[in-house]
């Protein structure tokens, strides 16, 4: 069933690309030729992953872990890890910032941190919109929670950074334009961002 799921999030990944013991951190064979990463610009990271509200971060970490199963763990699942995202972050930064030493990088980033950091704000967000739903008149603390998860962008910039660093291709350069799928989210989701803001602070 999850095979089949994971080859299914390839086919929505078109808008995504660029438009031409299962242990995480010990026993990885990873040669310092063959890195494993997903590279994308970290303008077009923070547009898609802002105008799908955060949804383009499930498909951030499949990429990212299915990179991770072909190049050194073969054992793990990439779609359940992405979709449950807030509990494999940390191993998955663990991994990025691993990768960039293993080519003679040195990251001065906190892994740890950037992954704490994704955590909190997405779980403190599912709390907010949870209250929200409780009373009346709590349109803008459901804003808010809808908001939060933005921040998340940060820490998955940051770790993209990484990465692009890690292939040599430190801007993301490669796959930095949208074409015409990427185009249509960020104008959908923009619109979507408009009516919601609208809707909140206009009068009932």
């Amino acid at each position: 069933m999850l095979p089949r799921m994971a080859s299914g999030a390839d086919g929505v990944a078109d808008a995504y690309r660029a438009p031409v013991a299962d242990d995480d951190s010990g026993g990885r064979a990873v040669d310092a030729h063959e890195v494993p990463g997903y590279v994308v610009s970290p303008t077009k990271l923070a547009l898609l992953h802002v105008a799908t509200m955060g949804l383009y971060g499930v498909y951030w970490f499949y990429r990212h872990w299915r990179d991770q199963k072909l190049a050194a763990m073969p054992s793990i699942w990439p779609l359940p890890r992405a979709i449950f995202s807030v509990f494999y972050a940390a191993p998955l930064f663990k991994a990025l910032d691993l990768d960039a030493r293993t080519v003679g990088h040195a990251p001065t980033w906190n892994p740890a941190a950037h992954a704490a950091v994704f955590i909190v704000v997405n779980v403190a967000a599912r709390v907010l919109d949870k209250v929200s739903e409780l009373g009346e008149g709590s349109r803008g603390l459901a804003l808010v929670a809808l908001l939060l998860p933005l921040l998340a962008t940060v820490p998955l910039l940051t770790a993209q950074k990484v990465v692009n660093l890690s292939v040599g291709d430190p801007g993301g350069r490669s796959n930095s334009q949208l074409g015409a799928g990427g185009i249509v989210v960020v104008l959908a989701g923009g619109a979507f961002w408009l009516l919601v803001i609208v809707g909140t602070f206009m009068p009932v």
